[in-house]
């Protein structure tokens, strides 16, 4: 049970770890503190696939030896 319940986490550890960078992207990039739209376009973008990146990291975390065939399998079964 343990090793499962680790598996899990690391599986999540990718995802959550793009939440902060996508986050202060969006942020620095608003009107009202940079106004560069493209960034702010950068953090959105991430934010709008975060189930997609959700997906690849479950897949690859899952995968023996983080297979990248994997994270293909979990994009193709996401999105179809």
């Amino acid at each position: 049970m343990l090793g499962f319940l680790q598996r899990i986490g690391k599986s999540l550890m990718l995802p959550i770890a793009a939440l902060p960078a996508a986050a202060l992207l969006l942020r620095l990039g608003q009107p009202d503190l940079l106004n560069i739209p493209f960034i702010a376009a950068a953090g959105n973008a991430i934010f709008t696939n975060l189930a997609l990146i959700f997906a690849i990291g479950i897949a690859v975390g899952f995968a023996k030896d983080n297979n990248g065939a994997a994270a293909l399998a979990g994009a193709m079964g996401f999105l179809y």
